[in-house]
């Protein structure tokens, strides 16, 4: 089984990517759905997550926040460390069980969107393990600026904070199999993409038959 890794800074294009994977019969899983998995109230990462950051990031219910936790680790890199380091390595093992499913269940490419992954790689290496390619997304900073712009309707102060909160695009580039150039329209994307599928699928299957 091909295990994917797909990532890349914010508004580059991660969930037009996936769509486009899914279309071509590859099953998703989307890493950040698993950390919200974590912050679920009453489970350890909970827990743990509270005791470092504080009830004031709770809502009525015990619910943690999100926005208001958002607000605190993206103005402070050491707060974002710390949160990373409580809620990676659980998200990395519902990850491993994921995949152990799939390859039992005879999936030939899986991929798994990982916002964070050259984040996670450099704090535990143990992920590379699990990624047999990783595929970045790549589109010009003033495409990026834009389309949050557009899609999130945030400031530019916030815009700003989140692409400084994140691993440089160079650096993550250096952990790159895969290049996708985001920088034309939809189209341009799924053509991509098409060719990138059809290369990689073809030389899988080609390995597998020597």
């Amino acid at each position: 089984m091909l295990v994917i890794g797909l990532t890349g800074g914010i508004g580059t294009g991660k969930t037009e990517v996936s769509k486009i994977l899914s279309g071509f019969g590859a099953p998703l899983v989307y890493a950040d759905e698993l950390a919200h998995q974590t912050y679920i109230y009453g489970t350890q990462t909970w827990s743990k997550i509270v005791s470092e950051f504080g009830h004031q990031i709770l809502r009525s219910n015990g619910d943690i926040d999100r926005s208001k936790l958002r607000e605190i680790v993206f103005s402070d890199g050491l707060a974002l460390n710390k949160l990373n380091s409580l809620v990676h390595p659980e998200v990395q093992k519902l990850i491993t069980n994921l995949i152990q499913q799939h390859s039992k269940g005879g999936t030939e490419v899986l991929v798994i969107e990982i916002p964070l992954l050259v984040e996670a790689i450099i704090r535990d290496e143990a992920w590379t393990s699990l990624i047999n390619e990783i595929w970045v997304t790549d589109s010009p900073p003033e495409m990026v600026v834009e389309r949050l712009r557009k899609r999130n309707n945030i400031s530019m102060e916030m815009i700003n904070e989140t692409i400084r909160a994140q691993t440089s695009q160079s650096e993550r580039k250096k952990y790159a199999d895969v290049i996708i150039d985001n920088s034309g329209n939809l189209n341009d994307l799924e053509h991509t993409v098409s060719q990138i599928w059809n290369q990689h699928i073809a030389l899988k299957n080609k390995r597998e038959d020597v």
